[in-house]
């Protein structure tokens, strides 16, 4: 009984340290804002239409006196153009118009096509029954890896695991903690959404529009690429040890390769640097 209970013991400490991030966080990472907190979504709504929009209202009549401004100083008492510029303006202001007052639903409308690929993603990197990819220590266990050694050998690689293990649970903390800092971002972008769309419909202010819709898009996205960089992870964790290419024994894997196993620990770190930087540059930010 002792001796079983230790085999999984140690199996779960590999799968842990060979998996970069638990189950239930790769869940998280394909859930929309108003799935992640339904309350503070609803919060988030209520201060954009309440507050955000009658601000941006004004703005957009402020930009619509620069823009027929504009427009005026360009007629040079040609009647014809200045008529088909004042109808053009006046078109645009009424989409941006409508984007503005809408600004939520937009944003909406990124969420869920980001959450859809998420979960696409999550199918082929997350849970192993679901995509046939087993864990570092299932691996070794089922090729006999950990039963090749004795108890005290059991005993004394899960004294060696220990550190590593307890690394990628601290990992798993963090990147826990970012998440949390993404969906604070994604609510607060959302609440104030109006205002930078309402830039759109004047070119002087126009960047300010776009650079918002693309940090916006960036900060959604980079929980995708997160998950594609833990399938690499678990990837290259399986390839760097040959779980599957040879029958590596128990010993052989913790006590040879213990500062790989302590390495794979602290990658969690570089690949939510790596996450964040493809994001952005997916969206133009790098």
């Amino acid at each position: 009984m002792f001796g079983d209970g230790l085999k999984t013991w140690l199996k779960n400490m590999l799968n842990t340290i060979g998996g970069g991030l638990d189950n239930d966080t790769l869940r998280m990472l394909t859930q929309s804002p108003s799935e992640y907190s339904p309350q503070a979504y609803a919060l988030m709504r209520r201060i954009a239409v309440q507050a955000v929009q009658p601000i941006a209202v004004t703005v957009l009549a402020v930009v619509f006196s620069l823009e027929i401004l504009r427009v005026a100083q360009r007629m040079d008492g040609d009647r014809e153009l200045g008529v088909k510029s004042i109808i053009s303006s006046l078109f645009k202001i009424i989409v941006v118009y409508m984007a503005a007052m809408h600004a939520e639903w937009l944003a909406d409308g990124i969420t869920q096509i980001v959450r859809l690929l998420g979960v696409s993603v999550n199918t082929i990197v997350g849970p192993a029954a679901a995509t046939g990819m087993k864990g570092l220590g299932d691996t070794l266990l089922a090729n006999g890896g950990i039963d090749d050694s004795n108890t005290i050998q059991q005993l004394m690689a899960g004294v060696a695991l220990f550190l590593p293990w307890i690394l990628s649970n601290a990992m798993g903390v963090v990147v826990r903690i970012l998440l949390l800092l993404r969906f604070v971002e994604l609510f607060i972008m959302t609440s104030f959404g109006a205002l930078p769309i309402a830039f759109l419909s004047y070119d002087g202010t126009r960047q300010w529009g776009e650079g918002y819709i693309r940090s916006f898009g960036s900060v959604a996205f980079s929980n995708v690429t997160l998950l594609i960089a833990v399938g690499a992870y678990r990837a290259v964790a399986k390839d760097m040890f040959h779980i599957d290419a040879a029958r590596i024994t128990l010993n052989q894997l913790v006590f040879h390769e213990w500062g790989s196993l302590l390495g794979m620990s602290l990658l969690m770190i570089g690949l939510l640097v790596i996450s964040s930087k493809t994001s952005k540059a997916l969206f133009g930010q790098g």
